[in-house]
C-alpha cells in the first residue's frame, strides 16, 4: 500500500455520515424513510463531483461511493427488506434454510441453523429476482419481502454491503451464550 492509498483510506474515515436516525414507538417504512438518500446516491454515484484540493489547489474530480452499511440488526433485514434473523431463511448473507428445534414441554421452539459445508450465498443477482418475484406474487420469497430502495443505487451491492454490527452479533450473541454457560450453576 502506497502513501497515496494510505491518504484515500484516512480520507473514506473522514465522511462516514449517518442517513437515518429514527426515534419512535412504531418501526419506520425503511424505503420511505432512506428514500431521499438513496435518490441522492444514485445522483452521486453516476455524476462526477468536482472539487479543488485544499492544499494544493488542483481540481479534482470524484464520485460518492456506497462501500457498506452499518445498522443494528433488526434495521439491517429493514433496509435489505428481509425477515428478521428468526425467519426461516433469517440469515443476511446466505440462504441456509433454518430448522426447527424439538418440542420440549414447557419451552417454546426456536429456528436455528444447521451446519452446510458450503451454504448458498445471497448475491445482488438472486436478491433482485427474489424481490422481483415476492412483489409481484405478493409474498415472501427466501425471507426477501421485496425490493430495497438502497438496491437502486448502483454501487450498493445489496447481498453483502450491510455488515454485522457489534452489538447484536457479538454481545448479544457469542458473548451473551459464554457467560450463560460458564455462570450456570448445576444443583444437587
Amino acid at each position: 500500500m502506497d502513501d497515496y492509498d494510505k491518504v484515500l483510506i484516512h480520507l473514506r474515515e473522514s465522511f462516514v455520515f449517518v442517513a437515518a436516525v429514527w426515534y419512535d414507538k412504531v418501526k419506520p417504512n425503511m424505503n420511505t424513510l432512506l428514500r431521499p438518500f438513496s435518490d441522492r446516491m444514485i445522483q452521486l454515484d453516476v455524476q462526477e463531483v468536482r472539487w479543488s484540493h485544499p492544499q494544493s489547489g488542483q481540481d479534482q474530480t470524484s464520485f460518492v461511493k456506497v462501500p457498506l452499511i452499518i445498522a443494528d440488526a433488526p434495521a439491517r433485514a429493514k433496509g435489505q427488506n428481509l425477515l428478521q434473523f428468526n425467519g426461516e431463511y433469517g440469515c443476511n448473507t446466505c440462504e441456509i434454510k433454518t430448522v426447527k428445534t424439538a418440542a420440549v414441554p414447557g419451552l417454546r421452539r426456536i429456528r436455528v441453523y444447521p451446519y452446510v459445508q458450503n451454504p448458498v450465498l445471497r448475491t445482488k443477482a438472486a436478491m433482485h429476482n427474489q424481490a422481483t418475484e415476492a412483489q409481484r406474487l405478493g409474498t415472501i420469497v427466501k425471507d426477501v419481502k421485496g425490493p430495497s430502495v438502497l438496491s437502486l443505487i448502483p454501487s450498493v451491492d445489496i447481498s453483502v454491503c450491510f455488515i454485522p454490527e457489534y452489538m447484536h452479533g457479538v454481545l448479544l450473541g457469542v458473548e451473551k451464550h459464554l457467560l450463560t454457560i460458564w455462570s450456570e450453576v448445576d444443583e444437587v
